[in-house]
């Protein structure tokens, strides 16, 4: 029931509840000011976080750090992976025949023909093997024996 009292002011309401509780009884929250059922008052009458003082530099702070860490992710992690799949991509185009290739199995082989997604290598004397062109993991670089290097050096 709601009162309106003379004694109190002509713009003071008195809001007198069903229970005998007295105002000093009455919970309230642990910074001294009153609560409804926990809720503080500024939140219980739907202010917003600037009429509540709350700074606004803040939330400026959160959403910098955000885009600062996009920006540290893109650069450490996304990018250099783009690069390394197009070096990738670059190398599975430039195959061809005669090319010896590692696998991701470990099979060393010359590659002796070469279809639209499947190579077929030569890893022994008439061994020859079928593999997935996205299997090939590099090519091997044919390093020179020692003779050879001699040859060339005489």
């Amino acid at each position: 029931m709601i009162q309106t009292s003379n004694e109190a002011g002509p713009k003071d309401v008195i809001v007198q509840g069903s229970s005998p509780m007295s105002a000093s009884s009455a919970p309230s929250n642990a910074k001294g000011g009153d609560s409804v059922m926990g809720v503080p008052p500024a939140a219980a009458q739907g202010t917003s976080a600037a009429q509540r003082g709350c700074n606004s530099k803040e939330g400026l702070f959160n959403i910098g750090f955000l885009v600062l860490m996009f920006v540290l992710f893109y650069f450490m992690l996304i990018r250099p992976q783009q690069k390394q799949q197009k070096e990738r991509d670059a190398m599975l185009a430039s195959l061809k025949k005669g090319d010896r290739v590692v696998t991701s199995g470990g099979l060393i082989g010359t590659i002796t023909t070469m279809g639209d997604d499947v190579l077929t290598l030569e890893i022994s004397d008439r061994v020859r093997v079928r593999v997935l062109r996205s299997a090939v993991v590099r090519k091997v670089e044919e390093t020179k024996t020692k003779n050879e290097k001699t040859a060339k050096e005489k």
